[in-house]
């Protein structure tokens, strides 16, 4: 039957990533299923965006630092994609990137 999984109509395929091509969404180095949001001349992720379902209430996720800083998600750690915050042994609390 026809595949469930569902694409931000940002998604840009197929996409390259530590050298394979996709042409559907990834969950590769994340905890969430991803694609490609801007790709280089090589067809190189150069900007990742989460897929989603479209019913479901996360493409309206903002996340918030305590602050009150809105997070820039996804963003990319030491070569993976995060979309939420993230704990690193020199942070005592979860943090994430607001630029």
């Amino acid at each position: 039957g026809p595949s469930k999984q569902s694409y931000s109509s940002q998604c840009l395929f197929p996409f390259t990533y530590k050298s394979v091509t996709y042409y559907v969404c990834t969950k590769v180095d994340s905890k969430v299923a991803w694609c490609a949001a801007k790709i280089d001349t090589q067809r190189r992720v150069t900007k990742a965006i989460a897929c989603h379902d479209p019913d479901s209430d996360e493409s309206k996720l903002v996340v918030l630092t305590e602050s009150g800083s809105e997070c820039h998600l996804p963003f990319n750690y030491q070569g993976m994609w995060h979309f939420g915050c993230i704990k690193t042994p020199n942070s005592p609390r979860p943090w994430c990137a607001t630029q």
